[in-house]
């Protein structure tokens, strides 16, 4: 769903018509990644249309590029010590 929605703006039933899930199913995982922040969906009439929200995944990205430029892994280190786990006052 979100390779799709990065494509493009798309509703519940354009999400859910490849897949093999009901059209309950898919809102119901559209919630998931909702409450995630990775997705905004607003009600159009009786269309509820999707978008991605790129903000939370550019930020795992940032994370993902630190972790493995480093080339440490959360087993060796604590996350905590990564910058996108630090409060932005400890930057």
């Amino acid at each position: 769903m979100l390779r799709r929605l990065a494509e493009r703006v798309l509703t519940v039933g354009e999400l859910a018509a490849p897949l093999a899930m009901s059209l309950s199913a898919a809102s119901k995982h559209l919630r998931v990644l909702e409450r995630a922040g990775l997705v905004r969906r607003t009600v159009v009439g009786r269309r509820h249309v999707c978008r991605l929200e790129p903000g939370p995944l550019a930020s795992a990205d940032e994370w993902l590029r630190f972790i493995i430029a480093t080339g440490t892994s959360s087993s060796t280190r604590s996350i905590g010590s990564s910058p996108m786990m630090t409060r932005s006052g400890d930057r």
